[in-house]
């Protein structure tokens, strides 16, 4: 890794920025609650929240849908408040490492997600402000790790592949980036993988 062909870095959300708990979704639909990436897998295998996440259904059609899938009688609110449990604490040390990163590069979070989340992860999350922009696949119409994704995201960051860093939980998501080309690291333990990878392009902070 070279820093000085380093111009954008881009941020998966859950599971490197934020925490993650889907046992309130998982127990909607009676599914076990074991671990983060099964969690993840399940709902990606669910048709509905993959139309969700590509904005191919709007919130109020999705909960609309939801009430009749799982006999629910949810009002906007109420499934606000069920479905933005998802979203927990964020990792330690997020908020510094954006907004020093924010001096030298520009920054993108690039995460497979839906309305209903990202309003709610605004409003609540105030690192979020150190973002050039918050990429969704519910405004883009596609979803890591499909090749189509980090097409637009070259395309937004104004820079070649290899001058993008991006970190992502998912290997899938990061051989998907890989293939475009661009700079790309798992990150399993955000709080230890980040400030160690980030050295490597910016060492001063982190030593």
């Amino acid at each position: 890794m070279r820093k000085n062909l380093i111009k954008a870095i881009v941020f998966d959300l859950g599971e490197v920025l934020v925490k993650l708990d889907f046992s309130k979704i998982m127990a909607l639909r009676s599914i076990s609650h074991s671990n983060v990436q099964h969690s993840i897998q399940s709902m990606n295998e669910w048709p509905l929240y993959d139309a969700f996440e590509r904005g191919q259904v709007t919130e109020n059609q999705f909960i609309e849908r939801l009430n009749q899938d799982f006999r629910q009688s949810f009002t906007l609110e109420q499934f606000r408040g069920v479905w933005n449990s998802v979203l927990r604490e964020t990792v330690n040390g997020v908020e510094d490492l954006l907004e020093n990163l924010s001096q030298h590069y520009q920054l993108y979070a690039l995460t497979n997600s839906n309305e209903t989340h990202i309003q709610h992860l605004k409003a609540n999350y105030p690192w979020t402000r150190f973002f050039t922009q918050v990429l969704t696949s519910y405004e883009l119409g596609c979803r890591k790790p499909e090749p189509q994704i980090y097409e637009k995201l070259i395309t937004i960051a104004q820079c070649p592949a290899n001058q993008i860093l991006f970190f992502d939980d998912r290997l899938e998501n990061v051989l998907g980036a890989k293939a475009l080309g661009i700079q790309a690291e798992l990150i399993t333990q955000p709080s230890l993988d980040l400030p160690r990878i980030l050295e490597l392009i910016i060492p001063a902070p982190f030593k």
